[in-house]
């Protein structure tokens, strides 16, 4: 039996808000937009900043709904088309970049950290379940809910915790460790399901979560990743070691924390101009560097190659929006540079309105739709290695070196591609309350040539046979609770509630034995 996972989140809405003695510390912000029995609160506390909540984004919505204009047949559909004039979603987010324009903020200062939780899940798109070939390539329920909380200063140092919730809270694996590797495995120990029927909801897959993992980049000594995991015996500490560049693949200096955790650097953010005519430019080159190439567009695997429509300009527009997207939900910016990021948004051609919508805590906002659509028969043909490199790096893939000679013919065929980005926004306050994106594509009646590199760097083409040729499926939801200045770090986590032994460092010394 499927279920929606949205709806599993709204089920236990009221279990995403922080326990008792994280909820004090942001009491003075709390507000229900509706009877707390129908509708939970938004955390949100900003040091010496007025009490908002997102109560009146509702209105605001209703507001705008209210003038726009319906395309002929409007109303929308379980395909997910906008029916609405994109005008309206511009108003929706100038709206929401004028509220942000005015709020009371001072750049981060000595010891103070930027602090944001969230929680990710697996949304639910309508439209894609009637995209082509979509039920053979599959995408279920999410296994678990993962909620991810940061605390990080100026200078790159603090902590990132991530609690991986269970699928299953009544399945509690027996774990071994591999006494030739030090690994931890799990062996068994439960004849349960690994994903329950109904799945859990939020509130209980993150306080029974499977494993956490505590990054620390503290002011002295080694940073430190470790690791916990559930078991009979409660949670063990299955992996603790230092991060550097050898064991990330990065040092873990300032630069390369910041930009992991909010998207740009502290040096990024702050160069930003105040204003005037420079500062939409300068938007423009910090979404460009959210989302530029790094070492791992050099990593092994699949290679775009320019079919389903995928060029350079393409890639760019959805690049930019998602950066644009994720910087709102988690960097430190000045109130400017959030407008600036909203009304940048509202200028982005086919921007459409969905609407009042719900985000996954039932939380009142507004709904705005940027997406891209790719649906074409192409015609038989035959291409040689070098004709599909060229395409590649015409489509922005990075590819160096020589590739093996080959000649394919490549049968007439579909090709399909639907990329969708939902923002669920307080155009009221200016606040990003909830992203999700997903893209999928599949090629009908042809297995595709397929560019890869090899873990050498040496790339190969290769054709799949007895799959859905090129088709891939990436699919995020992220939920904004909390982003606050601070200058402790008290857990809002569910799970450190019960288990406050999983979200602080401990000291160095030897891991837990799982019991034999």
């Amino acid at each position: 039996m499927m279920h929606d996972p949205i709806e599993a989140i709204r089920d236990a809405a009221d279990g995403l808000s922080p326990d008792a003695a994280a909820r004090e510390r942001v009491l003075d912000a709390i507000r229900a937009t509706t009877p707390a029995a129908t509708t939970p609160p938004l955390i949100r506390r900003r040091r010496r900043a007025p009490r908002i909540a997102f109560g009146a984004a509702l209105a605001g919505a209703a507001a705008i709904a209210a003038g726009v204009a319906l395309w002929p047949g409007g109303g929308s559909t379980n395909g997910g088309t906008s029916r609405v004039v994109p005008t309206a979603a511009a108003a929706a987010l100038q709206r929401a970049a004028d509220a942000a324009g005015q709020e009371d903020w001072k750049p981060l200062a000595q010891g103070d950290f930027q602090h944001v939780y969230s929680t990710s899940f697996t949304p639910s798109m309508a439209e894609f379940q009637h995209d082509p070939q979509f039920e053979r390539f599959g995408g279920g329920p999410p296994f678990g809910t993962q909620s991810r909380e940061t605390w990080i200063d100026r200078s790159g140092r603090g902590q990132s915790l991530l609690v991986y919730g269970s699928a299953n809270p009544a399945r509690v694996p027996v774990l071994r460790r591999d006494p030739r590797t030090g690994k931890v495995m799990t062996v068994g120990g439960s004849s349960l399901p690994p994903v329950s029927d109904p799945p859990p909801s939020v509130r209980a897959s993150l306080l029974a979560a499977s494993s956490i993992n505590l990054m620390a980049w503290p002011t002295s000594g080694p940073s430190r990743q470790v690791g916990w995991s559930r078991s009979r015996a409660g949670y063990l500490r299955t992996f603790d070691f230092v991060m550097n560049e050898r064991t990330m693949g990065a040092p873990q200096d300032a630069e390369v924390v910041t930009r992991q955790n909010w998207g740009a650097s502290v040096q990024e953010i702050e160069a930003l101009p105040a204003g005037g005519p420079d500062l939409d430019p300068a938007i423009v080159r910090l979404l460009d560097n959210v989302s530029r190439p790094t070492a791992a567009h050099e990593a092994p695997g699949p290679i775009t190659t320019g079919a389903f429509g995928v060029t350079v300009a393409s890639m760019q527009r959805e690049q930019r929006i998602y950066a644009a997207v994720h910087l709102l939900g988690s960097a430190p910016l000045s109130p400017n540079a959030r407008r600036a990021l909203f009304e940048w948004l509202s200028r982005r051609p086919g921007v459409t309105l969905d609407g009042a919508a719900l985000d996954a805590a039932g939380r009142h906002g507004t709904a705005v739709r940027f997406a891209s659509l790719y649906d074409r028969q192409v015609p038989r043909r035959r291409v040689t290695s070098s004709q599909l490199v060229d395409e590649a790096r015409a489509a922005g893939s990075h590819l160096i070196g020589p590739v093996e000679d080959g000649d394919f013919v490549v049968p007439a065929h579909r090709e399909f591609r639907r990329w969708v980005l939902v923002a669920i926004i307080d155009p009221a306050h200016g606040e990003l309350m909830q992203s999700t994106v997903r893209a999928y594509q599949t090629s009908v009646g042809a297995q595709l040539p397929e560019i890869v590199r090899q873990g050498s760097g040496r790339i190969t083409i290769r054709v799949q046979h007895g799959v859905i040729a090129g088709a891939s499926n990436q699919v995020d939801g992220s939920l904004y609770q909390l982003r606050e200045r601070t200058r402790s770090v008290v857990p809002a986590s569910l799970v450190c509630s019960s288990h406050p032994e999983v979200c602080q460092l401990p000291r160095i010394g030897p891991l837990d034995t799982p019991p034999t």
